[in-house]
């Protein structure tokens, strides 16, 4: 019998997903792809690619033997079988039939920060990448043009906050939906991870390394320390790949990044605007999590 996922972390996007994927990927009884973490399979190419950027599409999974085959190593000790993809909630129009087609009823995970955090954060994310030459405001101001031009969708940096529907389908298509905060996850990790080891239905015992945190952005000190990290010598990335695991590169470029990277905050009238823009969006939110959350918008 075919191993399929049996879980899913389908976002939101700069809200822990990648420190959370390396996280679950060490429990014994939790598997997820070690060569790549975002598929993209249940997502559209044509939605999640664009202009601008960034995104090139390289690294997606088109062919449903290819996305199988990640799981072929799983064995019957891994209880949970899963991926993570952020795009999923944010195209969730036709992500979510193209999982219940392959997949039919997963255990769906969601992870929602502070829009307006969440926003500036995936602005600073293209900016460390040398993706965004504007200012965040700029970056704001034009992203309507650059949704008329088909930017991709990473640069949709206030869209991709509004929750409400996103969440809205997922719970009206899955039976098992789990709806969690970025700050209960930066505040208690552990705890964090004990939660969504019982509602994976694995031994939330484990204790999983978390002293790295992946993906983080902010200003980079050095451009050339970021610039080596993105796109080492062609030499040099051939002989790293030929000497190294995967998940070992992963780890210490995570490393080097958290450490390339100085934090930056946002102008408080940027704040507001943006405060103000999402407001009706968290109240609706609001109701469907039966959360107050309305710290993120005063």
């Amino acid at each position: 019998m075919k191993k399929l996922p049996n879980f899913l972390i389908v976002g939101a996007a700069k809200s822990g997903t990648t420190s959370l994927h390396y996280y679950l990927q060490q429990h014994p009884e939790v598997f997820l792809p070690t060569t790549i973490k975002e598929t993209f399979f249940f997502s559209q190419p044509q939605s999640v690619l664009g202009k601008g950027p960034g995104r090139d599409g390289a690294d997606m999974i088109t062919n449903k033997d290819d996305y199988v085959q990640l799981y072929a190593d799983a064995t019957s000790s891994h209880k949970a079988l899963g991926e993570a993809c952020v795009a999923y909630l944010h195209f969730h129009e036709e992500s979510i039939p193209n999982i219940q087609k392959l997949l039919s009823k997963p255990k769906i995970l969601i992870i929602l920060r502070n829009p307006v955090d969440r926003a500036y954060s995936n602005y600073l994310h293209h900016a460390r990448d040398d993706f965004e030459p504007l200012t965040v405001e700029e970056a704001l101001e034009a992203e309507s043009e650059r949704l008329k031009k088909k930017w991709w969708w990473g640069y949709q940096f206030t869209d991709a906050g509004l929750y409400s529907d996103q969440v809205a389908a997922y719970l009206q298509n899955f039976d098992d939906v789990k709806i969690c905060l970025f700050e209960d996850f930066k505040k208690d990790v552990d705890g964090f991870l004990r939660e969504t080891f019982k509602f994976l239905g694995v031994d939330s015992s484990f204790q999983a390394d978390t002293s790295l945190r992946y993906n983080v952005t902010g200003v980079p000190k050095s451009k050339l320390v970021r610039d080596v990290i993105k796109q080492p010598p062609p030499f040099l990335k051939k002989i790293i790949r030929t000497l190294l695991p995967d998940k070992f590169i992963d780890k210490m470029k995570s490393k080097v990044k958290q450490k390339n990277v100085t934090k930056s905050v946002m102008n408080p009238q940027t704040r507001k605007k943006l405060q103000d823009f999402y407001r009706k969006d968290i109240k609706k939110l609001e109701i469907l999590i039966s959360r107050d959350i309305s710290h993120w918008y005063t």
